[in-house]
């Protein structure tokens, strides 16, 4: 008879810490290489699902159930537990029990800087497939976030087409999914590429994204249409990117991250010059592309006192702000540098090791277009070096890797404070997916009428 093993997750902060992994998934993977004979109790039923992505053997724990029968239980609130730990072995070195909030970010820190090299793993992927049947119609799948669609879009879509919702859904069972559709309405962030070997011996016709960069698209030798929103009136509506393009300046230049770890550490203003930082007024920001977002920051900048700087070869510059006909003597004067301009095959990592060192040393860059157009090895660097004094991108190169934690940009940044990465979030905001996915809808009736 083999020995069973069981933990009792009840303790809220051991829940609030799955899906950020810290205690609860690196706890569960030093268990899960000591045995296999182990069951995670929940004592409430909506803990299931997200613990199930963990561990696939997940039970409810009703009065029905006598712990005794179970076997020996070990605690998940000891997120340093090792084999020799489990065997009784060691009593007093990894004894860290999980008291108060604290304890809990005195853990998270030592994994965020690698102490702890066992990352967590998810064994299943927690999403959901329906079917929408409709006889004689064009045949859609939906992989994009669609919660939020008013009811009206929802119906339409349902009247339209014969449609599959199956929003985070990976690869493997997109790939599935799609060999009789004709048209992918897909996420604008996927944690995989939309490739050939997706969509080969499928009927797809249409791949719809409601962004306006593709590059989470790369097919080769196809006859597949690809809509987007690039071209489309309804990107002058959407504020969302521009409004967190000019958030994240606020937050690099404001030192936020510093102000609110050194508040959460229990500190107020003991380290002032540490805390110190400087005003937006009557600084200059460079904007470099002056599209819409471009145009969207510039009147941000005016409103906080700003000296507007621009390098677009491509537009036409307006007289309320200040052109430049080559980049470098932008980059020489500006405070603030920020990309706006769209990702092509011609311009990867277009701003490179020159552009950085032509910059000022006290100033900062922003970008929020793509990570693609970044020479991210020499922001690096320009970073080490304190050839500039920070940075703050909502981009990575690479984003379809699902495992970013050893990504250049992202290993930098969780232990030094002059780079601050955001998720691709920029355009996550009710409105602004709404109304791009209500432009890509239209679209895709005039194409399939």
């Amino acid at each position: 008879m083999h020995l069973m093993y069981y933990s009792v997750l009840k303790d809220e902060i051991l829940f609030k810490s799955i899906n950020n992994h810290p205690v609860f998934s690196y706890a569960l993977t030093a268990i899960k290489n000591f045995t296999n004979n182990y069951i995670v109790f929940v004592t409430d039923s909506s803990f299931i699902d997200i613990v199930s992505e963990y561990h696939d053997n997940v039970k409810f724990l009703d009065d029905s159930i006598s712990l005794s029968s179970h076997g020996t239980e070990i605690g998940l609130d000891r997120p340093l537990l090792n084999k020799n730990h489990l065997e009784g072995k060691i009593d007093r070195l990894y004894d860290f029990v999980i008291k108060d909030v604290i304890d809990l970010y005195s853990i998270m820190g030592l994994i965020k800087t690698d102490f702890c090299r066992s990352r967590p793993k998810k064994i299943n992927n927690n999403y959901h497939v329906e079917f929408k049947k409709n006889h004689g119609k064009p045949k859609l799948l939906i992989t994009a976030p669609y919660s939020f669609f008013n009811l009206e879009l929802i119906n339409e879509i349902n009247k339209q087409y014969d449609v599959i919702y199956a929003y985070q859904a990976p690869y493997s069972k997109v790939k599935e999914l799609i060999f009789d559709r004709d048209v992918l309405f897909t996420s604008t962030c996927p944690n995989y590429l939309i490739d050939n070997n997706l969509i080969d011996n499928s009927s797809l016709k249409i791949i719809a994204t409601p962004s306006t960069g593709v590059n989470h698209i790369s097919l080769k030798n196809k006859n597949i249409k690809i809509i987007s929103i690039k071209n489309s009136k309804v990107i002058e509506e959407i504020y969302a990117s521009s409004e967190f393009s000019f958030t994240l300046l606020l937050a690099l230049y404001k030192k936020l991250n510093i102000v609110l770890e050194n508040t959460l550490s229990g500190n107020w203003r003991q380290f002032e010059s540490y805390l110190r930082s400087n005003e937006l007024n009557n600084k200059k920001i460079g904007l470099i592309g002056f599209g819409r977002i471009g145009k969207k920051m510039a009147g941000f900048s005016k409103a906080f006192g700003m000296e507007v700087h621009v390098y677009d070869p491509f537009v036409e510059i307006p007289d309320n702000v200040i052109s430049h006909d080559d980049k470098n003597s932008l980059l020489q004067i500006c405070d603030i540098v920020s990309l706006h301009y769209h990702l092509n095959d011609a311009n990867h990592k277009s701003f490179n090791k020159n552009d950085f060192e032509q910059m000022k040393n006290e100033a900062v860059f922003i970008n929020t277009s793509r990570g693609e157009l970044v020479d991210e090895i020499a922001l690096i660097k320009a970073l080490k070096n304190q050839k500039i004094r920070g940075a703050a991108v909502d981009v990575i190169s690479e984003e379809h890797v699902e495992n970013k934690w050893n990504h250049p940009l992202i290993r930098y940044a969780r232990e030094n404070e002059n780079l601050l990465i955001s998720s691709h979030v920029a355009g996550l905001t009710v409105e602004s997916e709404t109304k791009a996915a209500s432009d890509i809808f239209k679209q895709l009736k005039h194409e399939i009428s």
